[in-house]
């Protein structure tokens, strides 16, 4: 545009964000952040910005589906079944690990015994003496205890043969005695070759490494038994194992 005067004027377009707020009172900068904030197209759709953003983008969408559903809680129901669940499981498992733990306490009754057994040998062996190992079939205790030679008992005759000397008690040295128990969910069963009416039994361990033939057995909650032989000829012992129905 030019003026009467001859020069050229060039109109300059105002673009401030247009008449300010009365500002009476505040500062310039909360005027002008006042100003910004009623120009801003975005400002009435500021808290629903997120949504519209996920809802726009399909990804975003879904992971907040996945979101808002793992933080859902769980039902009565599901919790229902999870403890019948639980139920059932205990109901097989309990029986089976209660089984095995009547199977290894009996295997371990007897594996003791074992041991027990071949102590009474190596006693007889070294300390050049017969030794005897006890027990009472029905009840769970047992014991080593050392037996009276035929030349320290005066006109005596040998263990082996003297049964009525066996079931004498003065026959024993008490201070020797190594006395032993079996748990209480196992106990010692009658072999076929002890007399019926006996109340103890006992296998008899000799200075040359041999011993008197016996068998006996240990049995527990379980239906599984232990049978433990005795070889006569060099005193060793040997475990079988079986149920009850055999």
């Amino acid at each position: 545009m030019i003026s009467t005067t001859g020069k050229t004027h060039y109109w300059e377009q105002d673009t401030r964000p247009g008449a300010l707020p009365f500002t009476a009172g505040r500062s310039t900068s909360d005027a002008l952040s006042a100003a910004r904030t009623a120009n801003d197209s975005l400002t009435g759709d500021r808290p629903n910005r997120e949504g519209h953003i996920a809802r726009s983008v399909p990804g975003l969408a879904w992971k907040r589906r996945e979101t808002d559903r793992n933080l859902r809680a769980f039902t009565l129901i599901e919790l229902l079944l999870v403890l019948a669940l639980v139920l059932m499981l205990a109901s097989v498992v309990t029986p089976n690990l209660l089984q095995l733990y009547q199977r290894t306490a009996v295997t371990r009754q007897a594996m003791q015994v074992q041991m027990v057994l071949a102590r009474a040998r190596t006693r007889a062996i070294e300390r050049m003496g017969t030794q005897v190992f006890q027990y009472k079939p029905g009840g769970n205790s047992y014991s080593i205890q050392t037996w009276y030679s035929a030349e320290q008992k005066p006109g005596g005759s040998d263990a082996r043969h003297d049964k009525t000397k066996r079931e004498a008690t003065g026959n024993f040295v008490p201070s020797e005695d190594s006395t032993h128990q079996l748990s209480s969910s196992c106990w010692f069963l009658k072999g076929s070759q002890i007399p019926s009416g006996a109340t103890l039994s006992r296998i008899f361990f000799f200075p040359d490494g041999t011993a008197t033939s016996h068998q006996l057995g240990i049995v527990g909650a379980a239906d599984e038994i232990h049978w433990i032989s005795i070889d006569p000829l060099t005193g060793a012992s040997r475990r079988e194992r079986g149920t009850r129905g055999e």
